[in-house]
């Protein structure tokens, strides 16, 4: 790419600017010759819209505070300016810093993998040392990553000060008005992510931990498919440990990257100098350096005899009864399990299909067990491309023992490890590898199963004893079992393109094999939520295709959970409630431990009105997948129905945690906000919903909060707009119903009640209109129950408002 026109021709007399260099998320990097000065200069632009938000004018006081860093291990800056008028009407601001003959750490990293101890923990003292400097002046970097760390001469040298803030912000602040979190993900502080407005110099020592992990561990300590993904356990999955990714890490080290990279500012170090004197103590230095070969020996030695004496000790005490074996993690069943996403170790992400598919039927084949508990599905997938101790994984899923493995393809041949780890104790309870022809799978799906039922016997009883596995595949026909297993894969990533693909993949199965009822299984749910993600797609038809799969899905095999859980929520958006609650509780009795039916099960019970076991049905839901985000978004919508606010706050706190980027969280948040008596948080809940594009039309809540803050003029105008696009078809007579009823005009909110449910929208089945403490006002009439008893709803008691509560 070439540079902006405008700006080439407005710095023709300063500087000749050569060629591109890279760039990032924030910035375009140019190589450029100072014309004054007779050097090369790495000039960088800003992107045009993370300049629009910042302003020439905060551009150059941000720059100005760069500017003033003196430092050894910080580059300077040279010059910076604004010029002209962008493509969007903004000025395209820019800045010069020295060009650095060497190389980013990440450029290091991409060729070395990962570096010695020795080297990483002075780099990182470096850029420690860097920031805890620039701290201390009152500026912040918030974008610490490889990328902007420069090598010269084998010293580090921080880049990018250019877009940091002051850590002091100022009154008015428009950067953190907007919401916008400066950042990247794999590097982004919880409180970063979630664009908090109290900002400090702790959120780069959290960034600095995720960067010494990776020079050690050869990877980011957290990873995901997305970025969503990414900034989702940055906030929610404890620090891992770096003694898990590499034996020759000293626990000093290994700890203080732990210490920085907690969840909480107040828990990390208070300043960047602790950090990078806790890494350099003498205790936290590296071990004694070998030679290559023989470091490696001396490792494998070391881990050899440690796994001996931990066998040959735990023999003796047994033996001489003098200990126990450790149990399950408390509130554990012995008998249950969690099956972690294999690993594919073959080398060709094409193949990741399958290893995520033998993990999936293996966790669906042990759920058949009699006695044996299995976690769903949701709730394991948070550990995909993650190497986290059985122990942990027990403590967060509530399971006794976790099964994981690898699946390596080259050509016909199939390679497939697997191990299964007490979560209590961490110790191995079995372990194989299994060497097969690709049209062997079957075979070994069976082989595998029948071990690990095996080597659970003893923590089955009787149950166990007489257990046989059996094997859901439903088709004889290998090549259509691996279209339904791409299928599923493609299905797990959600989106436009995953659903699409998803539907592609089972209809091929289908198509090859007529009588495969799981891939008409598999059609249905892609169908059932593909318009929420494909507003290509109309709703009423892809919900007529997912009714049609279910039906012949069920029509082949009466058993299939997911059929039955695809007709569910295609008839519940359809408003055939008693019907969607058959095949709900069909779903319940063939698969008990799903959280996707309790969840969805859930939503049905709170938008028909009986909300104690919609409650209920949720909370279920959110203790067999702790991690679900959607499930602790609808568990919210359900306690705030409930009228436990409190406790629906907590929820949609845990919501937005879970998944920062989640675009109906603010909203559910405003509306919670709004029962505590907190209009003034609502508007800025609901006023970012709408930043983020969320599904949700938050302008007749919006209305509701300028009311009660009593900005009757603009809730009116709300009012009178929604009418009017109403009429139109372009907004809900939901949204008209709810600003009614806060205009305290309650005619026309129950004639616009009459409209929903004539119309019969699906995405009435996706609120609580019955329970809603909004539509508490119509309840003091006969007409808003008669009406909802009529669509097969049921009234929820009403309640007087509660008192404003203080924040």
């Amino acid at each position: 790419m070439t540079a902006p026109p405008e700006l080439a021709e407005a710095l023709r007399d300063r500087y000749l600017i050569e060629r591109e260099l890279g760039r990032g998320g924030m910035a375009t990097v140019f190589l450029a010759r100072d014309l004054r000065h007779d050097r090369r200069v790495a000039l960088k632009v800003l992107d045009p819209a993370l300049g629009a938000v910042l302003g020439a004018g905060r551009f150059r006081r941000e720059i100005e505070l760069a500017a003033r860093l003196q430092h050894p291990h910080i580059a300077p800056i040279f010059d910076s300016g604004a010029v002209g008028q962008g493509g969007g009407g903004a000025e395209v601001l820019w800045y010069a810093m020295p060009f650095v003959e060497g190389e980013t750490l990440r450029e290091r990293l991409r060729r070395e993998g990962r570096l010695g101890v020795e080297e990483a923990v002075r780099l990182a003292r470096e850029i420690a040392a860097a920031l805890d400097y620039a701290h201390r002046q009152g500026v912040i970097h918030r974008d610490v990553k490889p990328e902007n760390i420069l090598l010269s001469d084998g010293q580090a040298l921080v880049a990018d000060f250019g877009i940091a803030r002051s850590a002091r912000p100022e009154p008015g602040d428009t950067l953190t008005a907007t919401g916008l979190s400066l950042g990247t993900p794999a590097y982004m502080s919880p409180e970063q992510a979630l664009a908090d407005r109290e900002l400090d110099g702790r959120s780069d020592i959290y960034a600095l931990g995720c960067l010494l992990y990776e020079m050690l561990a050869g990877r980011p300590p957290f990873a995901g498919s997305t970025p969503q993904a990414v900034v989702g356990a940055h906030l929610s999955v404890p620090p891992p440990d770096l003694r898990h990714a590499r034996l020759d890490v000293p626990p000093g080290v290994a700890a203080a990257v732990v210490r920085a990279m907690a969840k909480l500012p107040d828990q990390r170090f208070p300043t960047a100098a602790a950090f990078a004197e806790a890494v350099g103590r003498p205790e936290a230095a590296a071990a004694p350096r070998l030679p290559a070969g023989r470091r490696d020996r001396r490792l494998a030695g070391l881990a050899v005899a440690i796994l001996l004496a931990v066998a040959v000790g735990a023999l003796l005490l047994r033996r001489h009864g003098t200990a126990t074996p450790a149990g399950p993690p408390e509130g554990a069943s012995a008998s249950s399990l969690a099956v972690l996403p294999f690993a594919n170790v073959g080398g060709d992400t094409a193949d990741a299909y399958f290893a995520d598919g033998m993990a999936d039927e293996l966790s669906i084949a042990l759920a058949r067990v009699p006695g044996v508990r299995v976690a769903g599905r949701s709730a394991t997938s948070r550990y995909r491309g993650r190497s986290v101790p059985a122990t942990e994984v027990g403590r967060a899923l509530g399971v006794g023992a976790v099964l994981e493995g690898s699946v390596r393809r080259a050509g016909d041949r199939l390679r497939v490890t697997a191990q299964l780890t007490g979560a209590g104790d961490g110790l191995v309870l079995w372990a194989d590898r299994y060497d097969r022809r690709q049209q062997d799978v079957f075979a070994l799906q069976d082989e595998l199963s029948g071990a690990i039922v095996a080597a659970l016997r003893g923590r089955l009883g009787a149950a166990g004893d007489s257990a046989r596995v059996a094997m859901p595949r439903g088709t004889a026909d290998l090549e259509a079992y691996d279209l339904f297993l791409k299928g599923r894969f493609s299905w797990s990533k959600r989106g436009r393109e995953g659903l699409r693909s998803a539907v592609d993949y089972f209809q091929r199965a289908v198509d090859r094999d007529p009588g495969f009822a799981r891939g008409y299984a598999g059609l249905a749910m892609a169908y059932v939520v593909l318009p929420l993600f494909d507003t290509a797609i109309p709703a009423d038809s892809a919900l007529g295709l997912a009714q049609r799969s279910g039906a012949r899905a069920l029509a082949l095999d009466s058993t299939l959970a997911d059929a039955h859980l695809a007709m569910a929520y295609t008839l519940k958006m359809q408003w055939r409630f008693d019907e969607a609650e058959r095949h709900f509780r069909s779903a319940l009795a063939l698969a008990p431990e799903d959280p996707a039916v309790h969840h969805w099960y859930g939503v049905l019970l709170y938008a028909i009105g009986r909300i104690d076991e919609s409650v209920a049905s949720l909370a279920r839901a959110r203790r067999l997948d702790p991690f679900g985000s959607t499930i602790a978004t609808d568990d919210a919508i359900a306690l705030y129905s409930a009228r436990r606010y409190r406790e629906a706050l907590t929820e949609i706190r845990r919501a937005s945690a879970l998944d920062a980027t989640k675009s109906d969280t603010p909203v559910i948040l405003g509306l919670v906000q709004l029962a505590l008596g907190w209009p003034d948080s609502a508007v800025g809940s609901f006023e970012t919903g709408r930043r983020l594009g969320t599904g949700l039309d938050e302008r007749g809540y919006l209305s509701v909060a300028y009311r009660r803050l009593g900005r009757v003029r603009e809730a009116d105008s709300i009012y009178a707009g929604l009418r009017r696009v109403a009429e139109a078809g372009r907004a809900l007579d939901y949204d008209v119903a709810v600003a009614a009823v806060a205009a305290g005009d309650t005619a026309e909110a129950l004639d616009a009640v009459r409209r929903v449910l004539a119309e019969r929208h699906p995405f009435v089945t996706e609120v609580s209109l019955p329970c809603d403490p909004l539509f508490g006002p119509l309840k003091s009439g006969p007409t808003f129950g008669e009406l909802l008893r009529e669509a097969g709803m049921r009234i929820c008691p009403p309640e007087a408002s509660p008192a404003a509560v203080s924040p």
